[in-house]
């Protein structure tokens, strides 16, 4: 299930190299791999990392296990940090412990930390997950996990990557770096970890984006093999590898894949958390927009090209959340700027925008971001409610976005009174996608807390027409098209 649902935009884990973990497993399950253990364990010197990579393997499909339960269903709400999730953290803190001495770590640790990080980030502990992420990007380093450079003189097709061997350790080296790259901003968005500083560089013009190594589902119903998601969405294999770009080509000048598109959104995220990090925090300090002109600029036209390329949304919800993320970390100062130079001034706030180029550009990318994550939850939530169907595929970074919407709603109903009746409803489409990401993702249950107490709301106030349900547990795990 996570090559399904998850792999398409965190894919840390490279198919071909995973399946030979598997079966490299099951073969020292049932005992007929005895090389490992005769040829470097006798009586008189037992070797007690023998059965290492069998261990490690079995922890990263644990880990994968954990990424694959609903938090709701019709069964009512799911454990979550349970007996399941402590063990596993439990084995990792000391696998990754033990690399602290070990010149040659296991892959596998980074990518069990990746993932449990993703867990926990997704069902909303970030200062935790930040924590799982930092012990995982140590022993990253250790290893020389980093990401493919554009080679001199070289363009942007710089040739393919073999399937197999070298090229899948390759593959699965820049993916999993990338991985920890694009769920680190999602964690630095977070209140509580909005001062942390950033684990991993940010990467350069020559840096590579990553590629996806294909997977294959299994046939639908029919007895083929569907090209694209269809229904309840089967994700399918390219029908041919990406050409390699590097994160300085623009969206809709080339054709992205899915999991390049996951990580050149996160660098325009990256360099909009980093202006946050960097600029004047001194309450009423005006920021130029004029210094990220060109950064929102491109951010915008990603989102519309992006909205008039896909057919599915869903299939880049994560990219969505990321962009407009971005739009609002470098505008939603503005806001407080503009409600607070309101509470001194009698003049109407439509005259105090139009007095300030600033003001009156923010107040545009924030009109901007809201419509199109407002556009998206119409859209999804009305899928949704009319044909029940799996939320597995919901990723778990969108739900912060609709708390970001929210807030900029509650703003602008207080600045602009005479728009509070379509912020409501902008709000009650907001809170029904929370809801629907609270069956996958504890994150759309926490954020919907926090709005309840930060804005005084009840959120049953808004959800009194929802049409959705917990789906039933046999659906979460049905992924025929319907």
């Amino acid at each position: 299930m996570y090559f399904l649902c998850i792999h398409s935009w965190y894919a840390v884990i490279h198919p071909t190299l995973f399946e030979q973990q598997v079966a490299s497993l099951a073969a020292v399950t049932d005992g007929s791999d005895t090389t490992a253990a005769t040829t470097t364990t006798t009586p008189e010197h037992p070797n007690p990392n023998a059965d290492r990579p069998a261990k490690t393997a079995a922890l990263l499909v644990a880990a994968m296990y954990l990424l694959t339960r609903m938090r709701t269903t019709d069964a009512g709400p799911q454990p979550i940090f349970d007996e399941t999730y402590r063990t596993v953290k439990r084995l990792l803190s000391s696998l990754l412990l033990a690399c602290a001495g070990d010149p040659h770590p296991d892959v596998e640790v980074v990518q069990c930390g990746a993932l449990v990080a993703l867990y926990e980030y997704g069902h909303g502990d970030a200062v935790t997950a930040y924590r799982t992420l930092s012990q995982a990007v140590v022993t990253a380093r250790v290893l020389g996990i980093r990401p493919a450079q554009l080679a001199e003189g070289r363009g942007g097709d710089i040739g393919m990557m073999m399937g197999t061997g070298a090229g899948a350790e390759e593959e699965q080296s820049g993916g999993l770096w990338w991985g920890m790259f694009i769920l680190e901003q999602f964690i630095h968005q977070d209140e509580n970890a909005v001062d942390f500083p950033f684990l991993l560089e940010s990467p350069t013009r020559n840096t590579l984006l990553p590629e996806t190594p294909p997977t294959t589902p299994p046939p639908n119903s029919t007895g083929g093999q569907t090209g694209t998601r269809s229904g309840a969405g089967m994700p399918m294999s390219p029908p041919s590898l990406p050409r390699h770009l590097s994160t300085n080509i623009l969206i809709g000048t080339e054709k992205f894949a899915g999991f390049q598109l996951s990580a050149k959104t996160a660098c325009l995220f990256h360099r909009a958390l980093r202006i946050d990090k960097e600029r004047d925090a001194r309450p009423g300090k005006m920021p130029l927009v004029s210094t990220y002109a060109d950064l929102d600029r491109e951010i915008r036209e990603s989102t519309l090209t992006l909205l008039g390329e896909t057919l599915d949304w869903e299939d880049m919800l994560d990219c969505f959340a990321m962009l407009v993320s971005a739009l609002f970390t470098l505008y939603m100062p503005y806001l407080s700027i503009l409600e607070s130079t309101q509470r001194f001034s009698s003049a109407p706030a439509s005259s105090l925008v139009a007095s300030s180029a600033e003001i009156s550009t923010a107040m545009a990318a924030l009109r901007f971001a809201c419509k199109m994550s407002t556009d998206i939850s119409c859209k999804l939530n009305a899928n949704f409610g009319s044909a029940p169907r799996s939320p597995a595929f919901l990723c778990a970074p969108a739900g912060a976005t609709c708390y970001l919407v929210i807030q900029a709603y509650a703003a602008l109903r207080r600045i602009f009174p005479e728009e509070r009746a379509e912020c409501e409803a902008n709000i009650e489409e907001k809170f029904e996608s929370l809801k629907l990401f609270s069956f996958r993702w504890g994150i759309a249950e926490k954020m919907m807390s926090q709005l309840e107490k930060k804005l005084n709301v009840d959120r049953n106030h808004y959800l009194q027409r929802s049409r959705l349900v917990p789906p039933p547990h046999t659906m979460c795990f049905d992924f025929t098209p319907r």
